[in-house]
């Protein structure tokens, strides 16, 4: 069997997915393939999504099957911290709730599971999972994909939104920069004794940050950074003196605390594809970058990827032009300069405060403390972090 499409989208995870709606969105034809069957149970992370991304979910129709199960983030308070000391924070983002700002925390299964319900209802969308691509051909006006179920794709476009170790962009020879950060980080989901108040708290210890975000029916998501050694002994302990650690990093703040799920451990490093295109081929997603989480941004930078590839891919069709044009060289100088930016951006600052120079302690809290008191500081990093700035996407627009 032989089938034709508009676009190809390998990976069906949460950047894929909202690829595949984006584009569907504007009019193109989507396939996404995947060796996998979807499971909206094997990812334990929880996920920031910032103002701009959520106005991407609800114009796809994704945030019909979110009510109730996202938590809307009304504080963020940041500590420059050392273990055991009295809870101070140096650097408080309050009274968050200006639409143009509001962020939310959202279970990774949750939202992936509402992706894929969006797609369904999508007569333009297509999944086959699980699949296996065998070869893959290109020529002048199309892609082929042969499968492992005797059945042949046609595509103007792949998308690549297959992770980190993107088999696509390893055969395309799209080459990377690669810094490991000697770091890990430990995610689990705890609940606590008292309300979070919508309040995300990051504290800032020599050895990685540690985040406390906000989820639904009071519960708080779990970013633990910390060397890798020392992230290592900790996942050996059991729960019952894992728990007792972190409640004493985090000083009590939440009260009596509980495991709610399983610590699961990556490896954290800094990965910038040098191009994102090649022949009748895109990245986006961690195939195209994956930055340290001190920020949060990882997924939203993705979703934006989407956001983006789904305007281009509007000018092919309304221009009548090739997908496999230039238009796509359009994508690549709109998202790695934005990626970049971020990436570098969230290197300078684990260096900055991943370590136990207290020269560098007293430049750091002389910094967060200006930040604190100057309104006009607050609502920079605060329009950033809501993905407000730069060029946006038409989908990440409220109108």
């Amino acid at each position: 069997m032989q089938e034709k499409f508009d676009i190809v989208v390998v990976g069906a995870g949460l950047v894929g997915l909202t690829a595949a709606l984006a584009c569907a969105k504007k009019g193109a034809k989507v396939c996404i393939l995947d060796q996998k069957k979807p499971n909206i149970k094997e990812d334990k992370r929880a996920s920031a999504i910032s103002a701009s991304s959520f106005v991407l979910l609800k114009k796809l129709g994704v945030t019909d099957f979110l009510v109730g199960n996202i938590q809307a983030i009304d504080k963020i308070l940041i500590s420059d911290s050392r273990v055991g000391r009295k809870n101070k924070f140096n650097l408080k983002f309050q009274n968050l709730n200006h639409a143009n700002y509001k962020g939310y925390m959202i279970d990774n299964s949750i939202l992936k599971n509402a992706l894929l319900k969006m797609v369904k209802k999508i007569d333009g969308i297509t999944i086959k999972a699980p699949v296996k691509i065998l070869k893959t051909s290109t020529n002048s006006s199309k892609i082929k994909i042969n499968l492992d179920n005797n059945s042949i794709i046609d595509a103007s476009l792949l998308v690549a939104a297959d992770g980190k170790n993107s088999n696509f962009r390893k055969s395309a020879d799209i080459s990377v920069r690669f810094t490991h950060y000697r770091q890990s980080a430990i995610v689990t989901t705890i609940g606590h004794e008292f309300v979070h108040n919508g309040s995300a708290h990051q504290f800032f210890f020599p050895g990685g940050p540690l985040a406390l975000l906000p989820l639904t029916k009071n519960r708080s998501s779990i970013v633990w950074s910390d060397s890798s050694l020392a992230s290592d002994a900790a996942m050996s302990l059991n729960d019952s003196d894992f728990i007792d650690e972190l409640s004493h990093r985090i000083n009590g703040l939440l009260g009596k605390i509980k495991l709610l799920g399983p610590r699961q451990i990556f490896p954290l490093n800094l990965q910038m594809a040098n191009r994102y295109t090649a022949k009748r081929l895109v990245l986006v997603g961690d195939a195209a970058h994956s930055i340290h989480p001190i920020a949060g941004q990882g997924l939203n930078l993705g979703l934006r990827d989407a956001a983006a590839l789904a305007d281009n891919v509007a000018l092919s069709i309304r221009e009548n032009i090739d997908l496999g044009s230039e238009v796509i060289q359009e994508y690549e100088k709109w998202r790695i300069s934005d990626n970049n930016k971020l990436g570098i951006t969230t290197d300078i600052l684990n260096r900055l405060f991943s370590n136990k120079n207290s020269s560098l302690r007293f430049v750091r809290r002389l910094g967060l403390n200006g930040v604190n008191h100057s309104e006009l500081l607050k609502t920079f990093f605060i329009e950033e972090a809501s993905g407000l700035t730069g060029e946006l996407p038409t989908l990440m627009i409220e109108n």
